[in-house]
């Protein structure tokens, strides 16, 4: 794959010019180009396969692909920012409780910030929200960190985020996107009320996302270092439910190092205007490209199992803003 460019209280700003896409999600569109050319090669590649046998073999996948339900999502190229810019804020909660996680946080987030320098995103401004006092070690230039000095608790973080947003604490600026990650073991209250806040506030209405490393009933284990209070299910909810998707991630992970590296990638790429995260498990088989009503060839777009991604040449992006990228696929 080509190279891919995409709070705890922490908020980061990027200075650059963005491009933001529409998805929707629908059941019912069928194709079998991407399964023929899959089954074709399989049945070549059998060395005891004559020529009718790889033929009876391919016209056995494609109808299988045929008879399976396809999931098709619409993407707008849109320009409709005059910068590239994010501002990212990490509010972490230092409840009793929390004292291993913020550790975790403090020795890791130095793996987010050198993520993100690392790409072409320029400008970075992290803002962190918590009364922990080690954060602001792994930071070498003062001018792109901030830290407000504020205690968050366990179940109050969407409450502050509103508070900071309505006192013009939080430095978020016109036209950026704006992620929200949140790290506590707990359950936020005020879910309801901040959907309306957000709702109701212009400037973050369609630009934010929310993410989060919470307790994940049915994925998180319990240790001596990561103990629960509650499901995170308001940050899953806000994860899902707003125009921007968020991240959701284990707070008992092992690897903090990796998820972190995850969260700035997420950025990176919705920084980057031909990177288009598809957040399904595709059967690379099934893809089925098009932009502008015309089908892509393999040559023109690649596809990252493993980060779930799609990556359209720049040139074909650049010359088609405005455009619908139709994406079609068979769910592993």
């Amino acid at each position: 794959m080509m190279n891919s460019s995409k709070c705890y209280l922490v908020m980061i700003f990027f200075g650059v010019g963005c491009m933001t896409v529409s998805c929707s999600d629908s059941a019912g569109f069928s194709s079998s180009k991407g399964a023929e050319s899959k089954a074709g090669r399989n049945a070549n590649a059998e060395p005891q396969a004559g020529p009718g046998e790889a033929a009876n073999v391919n016209d056995a996948q494609t109808a299988d692909i045929q008879n399976q339900e396809m999931t098709e999502l619409s993407f707008r190229v849109t320009t409709d920012m005059n910068s590239k810019e994010a501002d990212v804020v990490f509010f972490v909660d230092t409840s009793g409780s929390m004292s291993q996680e913020m550790a975790m946080v403090a020795n890791n987030m130095s793996a987010f910030v050198d993520t993100i320098q690392k790409s072409d995103i320029k400008g970075l401004n992290l803002t962190v929200v918590s009364d922990m006092d080690t954060i602001s070690t792994v930071f070498n230039d003062g001018n792109n960190f901030y830290q407000i000095d504020r205690k968050v608790n366990s179940t109050d973080g969407l409450e502050i985020t509103e508070s900071l947003i309505k006192q013009g604490e939080l430095q978020l600026r016109e036209g950026s996107i704006k992620e929200f990650v949140y790290v506590t073991d707990d359950n936020a209250n005020y879910l309801n009320g901040f959907k309306q806040f957000v709702a109701k506030n212009p400037k973050i209405k369609d630009k934010l996302a929310v993410s989060g490393l919470v307790w994940k009933d049915g994925v998180s284990v319990k240790s001596e270092t990561c103990t629960k209070a509650n499901n995170g299910s308001s940050y899953m909810d806000l994860a899902d439910s707003l125009p921007r998707k968020g991240l959701i991630l284990d707070l008992c992970s092992e690897n903090w190092n990796e998820m972190f590296v995850q969260l700035a990638n997420k950025i990176v790429e919705e920084l980057t205007e031909n990177i288009f995260r598809i957040d399904h498990s595709v059967d690379p088989s099934s893809l089925k490209i098009s932009l502008d009503g015309r089908e892509l060839s393999d040559d023109e777009f690649s596809f990252s199992e493993a980060d779930a991604t799609l990556e359209i040449e720049k040139d074909l992006v650049e010359n088609n803003v405005g455009a619908e990228l139709k994406v079609s696929f068979v769910k592993n």
